[in-house]
Parts: C-alpha cells; sequence; structure tokens
C-alpha cells in the first residue's frame, strides 16, 4: 500500500512539472515580447517624467521662439515652415503633450503635402495614443511620399507586429520595405530580429548572415549568429 501511495505522489510530480514547464513554453515568450514591446516603444517616444526642470524650461521657450517665428510671418518658404512645425511637434511630443504634438505635425503636412516625416510623425503619435487604423494610415502615406525610406516600413511593420499581434502581415510589410529600399542594411537588421523572435530562425540566420557581409568588422554580429546555430551533438 505505501509502495503505491509513493507511485501516485511520484506521478503527481511528475505531471505538476510537466505543466510548469507547458505554462513556461506559452509565458515566456509573452514576457520577452512585452519587454521588447516597452523597449520599442521608449526609443520611439520621449515623456515628460524623463525631463529636468531645467530641460523642460528650455523646450518650453524653444516652443515659444518657434511659435513667434511663425506667427511674425517671416517664414515664406514651404520647406522652412514645414520644418518648423514639425520641431514644434517634437518640442511639445517631449513634454507629453500629444495633442498639440499632432496638431503641429498635421500643420506640417498642409504646409508640404509631400513631407514623409510629418507623416511618419502623425503616425507615431496615433501609435502612442492607441489609435492603430489612423496610424496605419498615416504611415502608408509616409511610404507613399518616401518609398525608398525604411524607417517608414519598419515603424508599420512594428504596429502590426507589437500593438495588432498580426505577424504575417508585419512580415509582409518587411519583405515589401526591403523590395523598396534595395535591402536597406536597417531594415534588414530589423527583420532579421523579427524572424528571430517569432521562431523563424532558419531564415533569420540567413539574413545575419548577410548582415555580416556587409559588416566584417562587426565581431558581435558573428558572436549573435553563433548564439543561433545549432549546438553540434557530441
Amino acid at each position: 500500500m505505501e509502495r503505491t501511495l509513493s507511485s501516485w505522489k511520484f506521478i503527481i510530480i511528475i505531471l505538476a512539472i510537466v505543466v510548469v514547464l507547458i505554462a513556461l513554453w506559452f509565458v515566456v515568450p509573452t514576457v520577452k515580447k512585452q519587454i521588447d514591446h516597452v523597449q520599442y516603444m521608449a526609443s520611439h517616444y520621449v515623456t515628460q517624467t524623463t525631463l529636468t526642470d531645467e530641460q523642460r524650461s528650455t523646450i518650453e521657450q524653444s516652443i515659444r521662439d518657434i511659435e513667434s517665428e511663425i506667427a511674425s510671418g517671416d517664414t515664406k518658404d514651404e520647406p522652412t515652415m514645414t520644418m518648423q512645425y514639425i520641431d514644434l511637434g517634437i518640442h511639445f511630443a517631449s513634454l507629453g503633450r500629444n495633442d498639440l504634438s499632432l496638431d503641429a505635425y498635421k500643420r506640417a503636412a498642409n504646409a508640404d503635402p509631400t513631407s514623409f516625416v510629418a507623416f511618419s510623425n502623425i503616425g507615431s503619435v496615433h501609435e502612442a495614443a492607441g489609435n492603430y487604423e489612423d496610424a496605419k494610415d498615416a504611415y502608408r502615406q509616409a511610404i507613399s511620399k518616401a518609398p525608398t525610406e525604411s524607417s517608414n516600413y519598419q515603424k508599420l511593420a512594428e504596429l502590426y507586429w507589437y500593438h495588432l499581434d498580426e505577424v504575417a502581415v508585419a512580415r509582409g510589410v518587411f519583405i515589401e520595405g526591403l523590395m523598396g529600399t534595395n535591402q536597406d542594411p536597417n531594415l534588414m537588421r530589423a527583420y532579421a530580429l523579427f524572424l528571430e523572435q517569432n521562431n523563424y530562425l532558419s531564415e533569420s540566420l540567413l539574413y545575419w548572415q548577410e548582415i555580416a557581409k556587409q559588416s566584417p568588422d562587426d565581431a558581435r554580429i558573428q558572436e549573435h549568429i553563433n548564439s543561433l546555430l545549432p549546438t553540434p551533438t557530441p
């Protein structure tokens, strides 16, 4: 009887370990994606909590200066006015005033409808606010204005990936971007990481190897490639 109970205890322990391992199999990638997402958002947006009082004061003075220049009417050419509005939007965004930032970027787009930077930044503000449909439209507008600019494709692809969990669509945008930018190195790196983090390891490895050819002196790339290679069995 005691042997039977011991056997059952052993079986229960084994089952518990299996359950924990299965849970970790699903949880770890999810946590990894959430960490990546936080890092991604931090790299795209500056929040008011990162500013000192002196920095805030400097930014506010810059805003007043730009607004004064615009109000004076001294700026006649569209490119200069467009950049003034873009600068204004960046300053407002750094203060956490996304509403005023969006308005400034829209004014930049009106001043120069060909400015991909204006539309790209409009997309970033919408994305930060959770307005993903508006963000998609703005990024697409940016791509149409500058089809060889890699950052626009990367922003759109990462929007589909991080926020909408549409991995297949994100992958398509990356491929579209690589074709449109003639295999831009920065976009290639972003795509290699995307493939790696979505378990397309063999394809990711091919891209990393191509990246290594373009940057033969970067030892970190080769180290990363080695980490992706299967461990040889003894």
